[in-house]
Parts: structure tokens; sequence; C-alpha cells
């Protein structure tokens, strides 16, 4: 196995980062699998992929988000001793309107991450419980490693830490990680055990526990598909091949609509993207810095390097 604090996920010869319903060895190629780590998303180092912004990494508190030129400090992941974490935001929730449907976040294996990294795609699942979760509309934001191709494994709260057992130690110090279930599957189908997770992802780990059909078999090929508003909303990432890619609108039937090239994420979701000078700037150490010029050269970026932001939940 091969970890690194750059890439969240561990690299095992026959599975993904965790599992989140059968032991390691059980996991077959077509397998989705769940994880989450609360590490910093290979997404967001810069230079990844062709992007407008890397991923949105947050504080401790999982909500302010991160901003200025130390957010790419070498050791600035939380599971290598830095402070930057997972967002409490970028969490799975079901569409409002067919819940049938679910929006997440993932890790996705690949030969070269620079291809699918903040790209969206969407998975059907076969043998699904009735009205519960059989597509899945998902943004990549972290690397799964070269282990199978298009493997899949779903950020959710609770479903098991994996290799990095730091990140969610180091990001919730007031937490008994011992109460999240195995490192490899986590809670599973405990829903009891949810309430041991911090409050704010809870309703993560629960996702899991009442909305999902149950069933991690992938019917063929995740297909790629333009992200949804409510994934930049939430990673602040959109790649610059966007507008070459189709948006699937019958997967989205809350009818949020595609992102439109240079989206600026609504600020009411997560907070990324706001503007505003009165609202001091916090970098991965937690002190703020004094925004420069060159930040005003990227519109979005200019707008992230003068706020101090938080991302509700």
């Amino acid at each position: 196995m091969v970890f690194s604090f750059h890439k969240s996920t561990l690299v095992i010869a026959l599975t993904a980062a965790s599992v989140g319903f059968f032991a390691p060895a059980a996991v077959k190629a077509t397998d989705a699998t769940m994880y989450y780590d609360c590490c910093k998303p290979s997404g967001s180092w810069m230079g990844k992929a062709p992007v407008y912004n890397p991923v949105a990494t947050c504080l401790a508190d999982g909500k302010t988000i991160v901003t200025g030129p130390k957010r790419d400090d070498p050791n600035s992941s939380g599971c290598g001793g830095g402070n930057e974490f997972q967002c409490s935001c970028q969490q799975p929730w079901t569409d409002a309107v067919n819940p049938t449907v679910g929006y997440a976040f993932a890790a996705m294996t690949s030969t070269t991450e620079s291809e699918n990294e903040c790209a969206c795609y969407v998975a059907t699942f076969s043998g699904a419980k009735s009205g519960k979760i059989n597509t899945l509309f998902y943004q990549v934001i972290n690397d799964g490693g070269d282990v199978t191709s298009d493997g899949l494994d779903i950020l959710v709260p609770g479903m098991g830490v994996g290799a990095m057992t730091q990140g969610c130690k180091n990001q919730w110090p007031n937490s008994d990680i011992s109460k999240w279930g195995k490192q490899y599957g986590g809670l599973d189908r405990d829903a009891a055990g949810c309430k041991n997770l911090p409050e704010d992802l809870q309703h993560g780990c629960m996702w899991r526990m009442t909305d999902w059909g149950d069933s991690v078999t992938m019917q063929g090929k995740p297909q790629r598909v333009r992200c949804s508003k409510g994934h930049i909303d939430r990673t602040g990432c959109q790649r610059k091949d966007e507008p070459s890619t189709t948006f699937q609108g019958h997967y989205d039937s809350a009818h949020n609509g595609p992102a439109p090239d240079g989206y600026t994420p609504n600020p009411a979701v997560c907070n990324i993207g706001a503007g505003g000078n009165s609202k001091r700037t916090v970098s991965s150490n937690g002190q703020p810095f004094v925004a420069r010029r060159h930040h005003q050269a990227h519109p979005v970026a200019s707008r992230h390097a003068s706020q101090a932001s938080t991302c509700p939940v």
C-alpha cells in the first residue's frame, strides 16, 4: 500500500481508500466504496488539473474557508500536521424532488488525475432499494490512485477513515474517533452510531443510513457530465473544459441547472466566493494576511482573497 499526504486516499491493490460495506478483500472492481478521512483533498492542491480554482479547504471548524498563499504549503494538510481539512459542507445530499438521485463528492481512480479532478460524473447502481438512491451525481475532488480505472470512493462521514488515521483526530480532537466505527467500513449500517460524530457531520452519515439505496454495484462505467451549481457551490472548483461537456438535466430534478463557465459559487451555500472587503481572510495557519494585487488577475481568486469565509452545513 502507498499513500501520500497530498493524496488523501489510500492506494490498495484490491480496493480504494476505505470500504463502506465489505472487508477490503471482498470488494469487486465494479463496487463503489465509501470513506471520510477529513484530509485536505488532492484536488485542493494547485496545478492538479485545468481548473479555475482548486477545491476549497477549511480550518478545523470545518466552516472557515482557507484562503491566501499559504494554503499550498507542502505541510498544510491536516493529515500531515497542517491546518487544512475537508469542509463539512462537502457531504452528500439527496435531490429535493427525486429521492432516487443523490449528489456527492468522491475520490476516483484514473491513470491521469488531471483528466478527472473536479469533473462530474453520474453512476447508476443495480439492485438498489425501491424509492432510495440508485443514481449518484458526483464531483471528483480526490485521487484514488491507479488501482482500477474509474474506481469510485464516495465521501460519506462515518464510513471509515482508511489509512489516513490522523486527519479526523486532528480536526475533531474532542470527538472519540474510536466510536466512528471500523477503520475500513466505519459504521456501515449502524445508524445509532452517527450521533457519535461531530454534529456537523451527522447529516452526511444519516444520508447513508436513510437515503442510500444500499447497493454499491455500479451498472457500467460512470458517465462524465457537466457539474451542477450545487457541486461547485460546495467546492469552488470548476474545470475549464466544462463548456464541452453536456449537462444531463434528467439527473437534476430540482432544476438547479448547470454551472455556467466561470461560475462564481453561491456564498449562501458554503460562503465560497463571497465578496466584500469588511471580512478578514484566513490563511492555512489561522493568521490574517493582506491580499496582494496579483490575486486580482484571477476574478474568482481575488474574491477568495478578500474574505473570512464560513461554510454552513
